[in-house]
């Protein structure tokens, strides 16, 4: 019946654990290839290997599955930003400023796509 009055509480911890690793990785992969976009697509791992997880649980609503996916994202993206704009001047150069924009973009829709993924299946009683 997957917890029909239940509300389970969000272990934040966790998640902020995730996205520090996914920061760690991308951190390492920016390092030794100098380029921030193979980062990106390590953080997308760690978004892809964290919606399994949900799936495979089943215990998560596309809000709470969005919500989660987002968190992680955004811990596992904010040295690479962060990163990247020092070493290019602090958000001087217009070309920082539109690769945080794709960032955010690419974000919101790949928590997007996860969230649908690793939604629970709908209950008919």
């Amino acid at each position: 019946m997957n917890n029909l009055f239940y509300r389970e509480r969000e272990n934040w911890f966790v998640w902020l654990l995730w996205g520090l690793v996914g920061a760690s990785i991308g951190i390492v992969i920016s390092i030794y290839t100098k380029n921030s976009s193979f980062s990106l697509f390590a953080v997308t791992g760690i978004i892809a290997l964290l919606t399994w997880r949900m799936a495979k649980s089943r215990r998560f609503s596309f809000n709470r599955a969005f919500k989660v996916c987002f968190t992680v994202f955004c811990c596992s993206i904010a040295p690479l930003i962060f990163i990247n704009a020092l070493s290019n001047g602090v958000f001087a150069n217009v070309e920082v400023v539109m690769q945080v924009v794709f960032a955010a973009i690419i974000g919101v829709v790949v928590c997007l796509i996860s969230a649908v993924i690793a939604k629970t299946p709908p209950q008919y009683y």
